[in-house]
């Protein structure tokens, strides 16, 4: 039987490096801290809002997390549906931390026809942000139209029917 020798210049007494582990001998499971999840904050608001102005205004769907390191980044996921009573209306979003926008203005344009305003659209938003703090920020969801009403939560119209939907903002602290 042939024994073979591992080079092992430069390496501390115990000590093993990457030459020496098989590729599927270290899991994550094993490893420590980075891209680990240190916590999740979650709102849902189940009620309709409505605004109609062309300026933004939040709508209710915050959250508020509070890093344990200023390395880590913050996991941000919206989910929510919007209608208009207006065919043709551009209803714009933006998502912000405090008081700075991270997510710029995005549009979803209202359908023009007959059945525009008995519709409703899925919006959705992700972003990985690096606040680099460990103090309490809140996220939060605004929009504004350029015509008509805009709801969250319901078409513009019910047709009788109460809010059918919810929206949901994520908070996931991703750890350094």
């Amino acid at each position: 039987m042939a024994v073979t020798t591992i080079p092992t210049a430069g390496i501390a007494d115990g000590a093993v490096d990457t030459t020496q582990l098989a590729d599927d001998a270290v899991t994550i499971a094993k490893a420590t801290g980075f891209g680990k999840i240190g916590q999740v904050q979650q709102s849902i608001l189940s009620s309709t809002v409505s605004h109609n102005t062309n300026s933004f205004a939040d709508l209710g769907v915050d959250v508020n997390i509070t890093p344990s390191s200023t390395s880590s980044k913050i996991l941000v996921f919206v989910n929510g549906y919007v209608g208009s009573d207006t065919a043709t209306a551009n209803v714009h979003f933006d998502v912000q931390r405090d008081s700075t926008t991270i997510i710029g203005d995005t549009v979803i344009r209202i359908a023009n026809d007959t059945q525009a305003t008995y519709r409703f659209y899925n919006i959705v938003f992700n972003w990985l942000d690096s606040p680099s703090t460990t103090s309490q920020i809140q996220y939060s969801l605004r929009a504004r139209t350029n015509a008509g009403t805009m709801y969250l939560n319901r078409p513009g119209n019910q047709g009788g029917f109460p809010d059918i939907a919810d929206s949901v903002i994520t908070a996931m602290e991703v750890l350094a």
